[in-house]
């Protein structure tokens, strides 16, 4: 039931029981810095006291912000001057959460922690309401939920994505969000940890009001939330204490709900990589069953188990790494290449690409999803058309889910142009080559690249693993030739190697990356050698499969426990999705290609690609799975047997 936050409450003994290591700090002393910005002001009704988080650029929540914040409720309470506070971020959003460096100092740990400072917001006698603008993620979620109220503005969006860090929300979340939004809502919301926007918060009710958008955005944000505390202080708005809440749904709904999603999270039984997901679930059950002391410690004793396990080990180096890979030394202020980042944005706005098939068709999308006008050229004009047949479809596929408007498609689809010639690539300010993996095809397209281009054009070659100073050796511009290895499918996976060759520029290198950024990807600079360093980390991954295929198991049988470990898909799926052919051109062009040893030689020898062709190490049906769902080949298999037979024993 909600409760007028403003009102003392009935029964105070009747309180649920907060943690026992609660922190106090002393409201007279002087506030902690500037990590939180304590202002009055005036409204028609109330005089409020706001609270600015000052941590840029996200407002992380560190232990100075925490100690501030907590020092801020507590003054603001103390103060009798005082009918309201609001919770505001400074910058360009509310908070991006918890400070993840400090769970390896264990600074996280130290008094106040998140769930102190949370439950200090609650229990508040005066209304506390969060204003809420770009991002409230994580913790910064937790903090609003802690408040009475939460207005937000049009564009913001919340999120509790701390499953992606194989750990879950700490400070509360999972014990607040059942019992504001209900078991289902809470249980989606945080296993996927997807991004909310203010009107489906609004209907989920966690958010009590959404602020149009418009001009003095962050102004008519403060009065959206000083009229939610003037409606507390006259009784005409009711203001929630979440932790006091009941969840809506009977036990027995709860139950089956409860049982349901970790069926559908984790089909096979085998965890892979699910455990944080899972005990969402266990978290939320204990919210809707628990009373919120009995939850809240179900939860801290969830969160310590889930911090030490592999799974979030893992996922929090790769947070970092990701963070880490970004900060490239040509992007450094005052060199020559962070000075030509700053073209990014603008190298999005005439981009060729070469090559119509599933790689190159993948890359104009991502080009044409950020503003830019793509050309699209091909040697042939059959390939060409089904290309563009191909992208066309993934625009279709978008408009029949309510992703984007026929309007929309209709616009991104005219910014798309076709050629049969390269010379029309001429006012391009970035190509990038996506044909097939042969040298020679690739110095031929270059050479023509290099007469036909402006001066500074960007030319990129997405080769997965030639020589980017051989292919750059032919033209007379080495310094504008780069590497930019997408992954497929190129619209969709975030990886792109940004390859430097000997002779290529910084101002090259920093111009990509900032293009790559651009693009929504994350690119890794790396250098020049047999495979980079995606395709050597995946050798050996893929041989050690190759060689269990010629002890006797069958794709299936190899790629069902990788996936059960984890993993998107197996090797030989994988294999499918990208093109069988084109580790088939390497070998070729290699000089190791042979199908009397290698099936995978033989397999393509078959024209059996993968998924383009309906065949590959498995079949493909159009009308299963849109054409993408493996379906096992016993007659392949069959064969591959045969292939075993035929080899000579060790």
């Amino acid at each position: 039931p909600a409760r007028r936050a403003s009102l003392p409450r009935a029964k105070e003994d009747a309180r649920v029981p907060r943690q026992e290591h609660r922190t106090r700090i002393d409201p007279t002393a002087a506030m902690a810095g500037p990590a939180v910005r304590y202002t009055l002001r005036r409204f028609p009704a109330a005089q409020v006291a706001i609270l600015e988080l000052c941590n840029p650029p996200v407002n992380a929540l560190s232990k100075e912000i925490r100690e501030a914040l907590l020092q801020g409720v507590q003054r603001a309470d103390a103060d009798p001057d005082v009918r309201g506070v609001i919770v505001k971020g400074a910058g360009a959003g509310f908070s991006g959460g918890a400070d993840i460096s400090e769970f390896a100092s264990g600074r996280a740990l130290e008094a106040p922690v998140l769930p102190d400072v949370c439950d200090a917001l609650e229990d508040c006698s005066k209304p506390v309401v969060a204003a809420i603008h770009g991002n409230a993620m994580g913790g910064g979620l937790e903090v609003a939920m802690g408040c009475h109220a939460r207005v937000a503005a049009e564009g913001a969006t919340l999120s509790l994505p701390e499953v992606k860090l194989g750990i879950l929300p700490g400070a509360g979340g999972t014990q607040r969000l059942p019992r504001l939004v209900g078991v289902k809502h809470a249980i989606s919301v945080m296993t996927s940890g997807r991004p909310l926007g203010p009107a489906e918060a609004h209907d989920m009710g966690l958010v009590d009001e959404v602020v149009p958008a418009g001009g003095e955005l962050e102004e008519r944000l403060l009065e959206a939330a000083a009229s939610r505390i003037e409606g507390a202080l006259d009784g005409s708005l009711a203001l929630r204490r979440s932790s006091e809440l009941t969840c809506p749904e009977s036990e027995n709904t709860v139950t089956n709900t409860v049982a349901e999603a970790k069926r559908i999270l984790n089909p096979t039984g085998n965890m892979g990589g699910k455990e944080s997901a899972l005990a969402i679930c266990d978290a939320v059950a204990a919210a809707a069953t628990q009373p919120y002391a009995e939850g809240l410690r179900v939860e801290q004793r969830l969160i310590r188990e889930l911090a030490v396990s592999p799974t979030s080990l893992a996922l929090r180096h790769l947070f970092f790494a990701e963070r880490g890979v970004l900060k490239i030394p040509e992007l450094a202020p005052g060199t020559p290449g962070g000075a030509a980042a700053a073209d990014g944005a603008t190298l999005t706005r005439n981009v060729g690409v070469i090559g119509a098939g599933t790689m190159g068709g993948g890359i104009v999308i991502s080009f044409l999803n950020v503003g830019a006008n793509v050309t699209l050229v091909e040697a042939k004009d059959e390939a060409l058309q089904r290309g563009v047949a191909s992208i066309a479809k993934i625009y279709d596929r978008d408009v029949a889910r309510g992703r984007m408007t026929a309007e929309k498609k209709a616009e991104v689809l005219g910014r798309l142009n076709t050629s049969l010639s390269i010379a029309d690539l001429s006012d391009c300010d970035a190509v990038v080559e996506a044909v097939f993996e042969n040298m020679e095809v690739k110095q031929s397209i270059f050479a023509s690249l290099d007469k036909a281009c402006k001066p500074g054009a960007l030319l990129c070659t997405n080769t997965s693993t030639l020589d980017i100073d051989a292919i750059a050796n032919a033209t007379s511009r080495p310094g504008d030739v780069i590497g930019m290895h997408f992954f497929s499918p190129a619209n969709i996976m975030k990886l792109v190697e940004i390859v430097k060759g000997a002779n290529t520029s910084s101002e090259t290198t920093a111009r990509v990356a900032a293009m790559t950024k651009r693009l929504r990807k994350v690119g890794v600079v790396v250098g020049n050698c047999d495979g980079f360093v995606g395709n050597r980390m995946l050798a050996s991954y893929t041989d050690e499969a190759g060689i269990m295929l010629e002890e006797g198991l069958d794709p299936p049988a190899i790629d069902g426990p990788v996936r059960d470990f984890g993993m998107p898909m197996g090797p030989f799926q994988m294999g499918d999705l990208a093109g069988n052919d084109i580790t088939w051109r390497v070998r070729k062009g290699k000089g190791t290609y042979n199908p009397e040893k290698n099936f995978a030689d033989a397999l393509c020898d078959m024209g059996r690609y993968g998924q383009k062709t309906q065949a590959g190490w498995y079949k493909y049906d159009p009308k299963v799975g849109r054409g993408r769902m493996p379906l096992p080949d016993d007659d392949l298999y069959a064969q591959l047997a045969d292939f075993r037979s035929r080899q000579p024993k060790a």
